[in-house]
């Protein structure tokens, strides 16, 4: 049965199966069964509505195609940005103390800041089938992975979810194809787009993995170096140099026995740096580890200790460790904050 006024095909309506109800024009009609005698079709039709409605609830509910699939996307990416976040602070961190000049840690945070951003969108205009509800999440997917691949570095974790994000962008442009009626357009770009990626990923991570052999075969090297050493303190830590020149015995303040430890501190990096914020020189009697003694007296080289270094230059440096004996002592000589065992030894006897 059809609408009168406007033609539009009524829906029998479930509260009343008597009537028919029009969605266009928001009227409802007694209805009339099919086998109505032409008389009494013509009179039904030239019937007045019954009655206007207003916004009726049984109108039949739209399927939106792809509506929980979109928003278990969304939550995903929601969660994956605390995640990278958290991860890609600590490859941020890792990247600064070791001077290597990557940007791992920072291409991980716009990768979880995209993937947070297309993230909302996709939850929001989940119920949506127009062309930018799906192409502006699918853009934000994209460049995170394309930024996050080419910058996979010594974050391995990073070619993950860069792999993940191309994935989510594929299946962004595979939604809107199919809902465009065009199935294989849609497989063949997803396919392009997620292969693009992994090739990014391969490649970055192959670059990484000449670098970590170079890294390796720099570490052999000092380490056949170190076969040769003569006993003494000449360790080369990240940015400086400590270079043992003598040391005597003495007192503290409390007349106790004390062992002054002196050493050159050259500064090899670019920036102004202390023997305080970058060596770490550490004195050990009988396996334990000698607390630093307090002067009486003023000395200049222990001073030095706190100064800042101009890169180039060098400065005199004293450090005063207390003695609970005459034993031998192990001096200890490595990066302040190490990111691997890089250390030089020296013995010293105190008889």
């Amino acid at each position: 049965m059809k609408c009168p006024r406007c033609g539009e095909e009524l829906k029998r309506s479930k509260k009343n199966p008597e009537y028919g109800l029009c969605y266009n024009c928001r009227l409802k009609y007694k209805w009339r069964e099919e086998n109505q005698s032409p008389k009494q079709r013509a009179s039904a039709e030239r019937r007045k509505p019954v009655k206007r409605i207003e916004y009726e609830s049984e109108e039949p509910e739209i399927q939106y195609r792809f509506k929980t699939f979109r928003l278990i996307i969304g939550i995903i990416s929601l969660l994956l940005f605390f995640i990278i976040s958290l991860q890609s602070c600590a490859a941020g961190a890792s990247n600064i103390l070791s001077g290597s000049g990557e940007v791992s840690g920072s291409a991980g945070f716009v990768l979880a800041l995209c993937m947070a951003i297309a993230g909302i969108v996709t939850i929001c205009m989940r119920k949506r089938e127009s062309t930018p509800a799906f192409i502006v999440p699918m853009i934000l997917y994209f460049v995170g992975a394309l930024l996050g691949s080419a910058n996979v570095g010594t974050y391995s974790d990073l070619a993950i979810w860069s792999v993940l994000s191309a994935i989510f962008a594929a299946l962004h442009i595979f939604f809107l194809f199919v809902c465009k009626d065009k199935t294989v357009i849609g497989v063949i770009v997803a396919v392009v787009i997620v292969a693009l990626i992994s090739g990014f990923v391969a490649f970055s991570s192959k670059g990484s993995g000449d670098s970590k052999d170079n890294t390796n075969k720099k570490q052999s090297a000092k380490s056949q170096e170190k076969k040769d050493d003569d006993g003494i303190i000449d360790f080369d830590g990240t940015g400086y140099n400590v270079k043992y020149l003598k040391h005597e015995t003495g007192t503290d303040y409390e007349g106790k026995s004390c062992l002054y430890y002196y050493y050159t501190f050259t500064n090899t990096g670019e920036e102004n740096t202390s023997a305080a914020a970058s060596s770490y020189v550490q004195c050990f009697q009988n396996g334990t580890q000698c607390e630093t003694a307090i002067l009486a007296e003023d000395n200049s080289s222990v001073n030095n200790y706190m100064m800042d270094v101009q890169p180039g230059n060098s400065i005199e440096v004293c450090q005063v460790f207390s003695l609970s004996d005459n034993n031998n002592v192990t001096i200890e000589a490595s990066d302040f904050i190490s990111l691997d065992d890089s250390k030089d030894t020296q013995e010293i006897s105190l008889k």
